[in-house]
């Protein structure tokens, strides 16, 4: 599955417009990485959270044919807009499917601001029913359905406690539970994803015991490999002692060391957990395959660098697409690191008619580059700048003596490799040996 493009009317401070998720130029023929850029309250969470909500009315009439997905709200709605409207074209197994989803606004709250109107009158659910129909039909008849999984991790993904508990309820596992909280528009928690490693845990323990004392669960296997390449932690398991916690090997120094998940940094926790997360929902939903991590999905993450070190920022999409090839990310950052080695990026531009989003080529570029001429953030202070302006002008002016003072100042206070300051020195020497 692969989402194409989107469409937004009326929606928050974004404008109106079809977003192509493969623009002509950058296009593959494959999965690529959707990453959205921009200032914050350009509407990058906004974005994700309109693609959500319209995923949602696909995973919840899988589960249920006569249920609705997330509505859109009246907040939603644009000032001088009577109306949210959004579409989602997506492809799956070479045919196309589209829905519009749409939102008036109530009749007590409308304003003498509402002047334009949108095309779209309703909500339109044809070719989402035929989507779910045709799984419904595969699934009757008991044939192993590929099902994808469709994920959305906010900014506020947090790990809980580290004691592993078991669930107060245990259903029977059926790959639909893949999709359960798996589009939630607020706080990420993943205390499903513990609970279940550690039943998977026992099950596999207890083959061990009664069967093969080598045995393998091929999804807990799924699983304990994502978290390896992803993070280079090892050795994923419950320890049941008191209380039950989780732990995992670390190398350090060459050496191995093993550590309980809360003694792990912020990033370590949040990456293992996410990636972890993923690889279950694929292996629930998919148990018939022998490597669940070859399943299908889009994958939704608001902020992927959050609390990452910028070394990991910089290949955290690279590997992502490497554990799980057949899933498509859509993700939003404010980092410079994470789109380095992207060959383009969207970036969410503000015109008079509300936030556009431009296509734009940032492979190549470096971190600073990236962070002044597409982020719209100085690489340097403006301290800093003008100290160098000004003593380009000193050099400029023929006042050497001045300009080799504050040459040297500048040497003794700025960090790392700076080309202006040897630049200028190329200058200094050069008027000295002209003569002025």
């Amino acid at each position: 599955m692969e989402l194409i493009s989107l469409e937004l009317q009326g929606f928050r401070g974004l404008a109106d417009q079809t977003i192509d998720l493969e623009p002509e130029p950058f296009r593959s023929g494959g999965l690529q990485p959707i990453v959205f850029i921009g200032t914050n309250g350009s509407g990058k969470s906004s974005l994700l959270k309109a693609i959500l909500r319209l995923l949602s009315w696909f995973t919840r009439r899988l589960k249920n044919a006569r249920t609705n997905g997330l509505p859109f709200q009246p907040e939603d709605i644009a000032l001088d807009r009577s109306q949210v409207a959004a579409a989602l074209t997506l492809v799956y197994q070479d045919q196309s499917y589209r829905w519009n989803v749409s939102r008036n606004r109530p009749k007590a709250f409308k304003t003498h601001k509402d002047s334009r109107k949108t095309d779209t009158k309703g909500s339109f659910y044809t070719e989402l029913n035929q989507l779910v129909e045709s799984f419904h039909g595969l699934m009757e008849q008991d044939i192993q359905t590929p099902l994808p999984v469709l994920v959305h991790y906010s900014t506020d993904r947090t790990v809980p406690q580290a004691r592993v508990h078991l669930p107060k309820k245990r259903d029977n596992p059926i790959p639909l539970n893949a999709y359960d909280r798996a589009l939630d528009e607020e706080a990420t928690t993943f205390k499903s994803f513990f609970e279940w490693f550690r039943i998977r845990e026992d099950y596999e323990n207890q083959r061990r015991s009664k069967e093969d004392p080598r045995y393998q669960d091929p999804q807990l296997e799924a699983v304990r490999r994502a978290c390896t390449l992803l993070t280079g932690l090892t050795d994923l398991q419950i320890r049941r002692e008191t209380p039950v916690r989780m732990t995992v090997t670390k190398t350090i120094d060459g050496l191995p060391q093993i550590f309980r998940i809360e003694q792990l940094s912020d990033g370590e926790k949040g990456l293992l957990a996410m990636t972890g997360d993923i690889a279950r929902r694929l292996a629930i939903a998919n148990p018939h395959l022998s490597d669940p991590l070859q399943g299908e999905g889009v994958v939704l993450i608001d902020e992927i660098e959050l609390h990452l070190h910028p070394q990991w920022q910089s290949s955290i999409i690279e590997n992502l697409c490497t554990t799980f090839p057949n899933c498509q990310f859509i993700l939003t950052t404010h980092s410079p690191q994470v789109i380095t080695n992207l060959d383009w990026v969207y970036l969410l531009e503000p015109t008079p008619q509300g936030t556009r989003c431009q296509p734009i080529r940032t492979y190549g570029k470096d971190s600073n580059r990236i962070l002044e001429a597409i982020m719209g953030t100085p690489e340097r202070s403006s301290q800093v700048k003008d100290h160098l302006d000004h003593l380009f002008n000193l050099i400029d002016d023929g006042k050497l003596t001045e300009a080799q003072k504050l040459h040297l100042e500048l040497l003794n206070t700025l960090t790392g490799n700076e080309p202006e300051l040897t630049h200028a020195e190329w200058l200094i020497e050069r008027r000295e040996a002209l003569g002025r």
